[in-house]
């Protein structure tokens, strides 16, 4: 919500216009700080309308797939991975449960997201085991994770699960993390196959199990039979 109503009240402030059709050169909106931003202004090559409208040209519409029956029944239900091209990597975007299922967050490892950004709200006592979860999710499809959870825990955790940053938000008391995210390494062989190791592991054991129980009996028949006599 912090976004949206920045760029509103800058926009009450600096007032209307339309983005100038040649911005200096080199000047990218994504990657842009506030004093760069402030320059273009100075200089008449950007308005706050035109910075309203850049960013919101860049927000993508994501809706939860995975919604917690009861308090969010009723919800839209979302149907697509929403992925962007942000600084220095095509991220994603997930919301909370959407993290503890692994066939929808293979989707982001195919399309190749190399940072996945988290909203979510636990419940204090799931905390540290939800957003396990979540960096699980990142070692499988090889992402970056950053994870932001009310009443939980905001951590940065690494494509290869080395949790890098974390504090805790629960207790109704505000918590500001900050950390540097270094780009995951992108698609895994997990996020491309899925669980054909797995159970191609749970089907050879099975075979074996089988294959010891229908060969004991003649191993014990070989055993017992007596001696020829020449």
């Amino acid at each position: 919500m912090i976004l949206p109503t920045l760029l509103a009240a800058m926009l009450l402030a600096f007032g209307g216009g339309a983005l100038p059709a040649a911005p200096s050169r080199g000047f990218r909106l994504e990657e842009a700080t506030i004093a760069q931003i402030h320059a273009e202004m100075l200089a008449g090559r950007l308005t706050a309308r035109g910075l309203v409208e850049g960013y919101l040209a860049r927000i993508a519409a994501y809706d939860k797939r995975h919604l917690l029956p009861g308090p969010e029944s009723g919800y839209l239900v979302g149907h697509d991975a929403v992925v962007f091209d942000g600084p220095s990597a095509r991220w994603g975007v997930a919301i909370c449960k959407d993290m503890d299922f692994t066939r929808w967050l293979r989707e982001y490892g195919r399309k190749d997201v190399r940072v996945m950004a988290v909203p979510a709200w636990d419940f204090v006592v799931d905390g540290h085991f939800h957003s396990r979860m979540a960096v699980m999710r990142a070692v499988e499809n090889g992402f970056t994770l950053v994870r932001t959870a009310q009443e939980g825990l905001l951590s940065v955790a690494t494509a290869y699960g080395r949790v890098v940053a974390e504090t805790p938000s629960a207790g109704g008391r505000g918590a500001l993390l900050v950390a540097d995210v270094q780009a995951g390494p992108g698609e895994t062989p997990y996020a491309r196959h899925g669980d054909w190791f797995a159970w191609g592991v749970v089907i050879w054991a099975g075979v074996l199990i089988a294959a010891s129980i229908v060969g004991t009996p003649w191993r014990q028949d070989k055993q017992a039979a007596p001696a020829r006599v020449r």
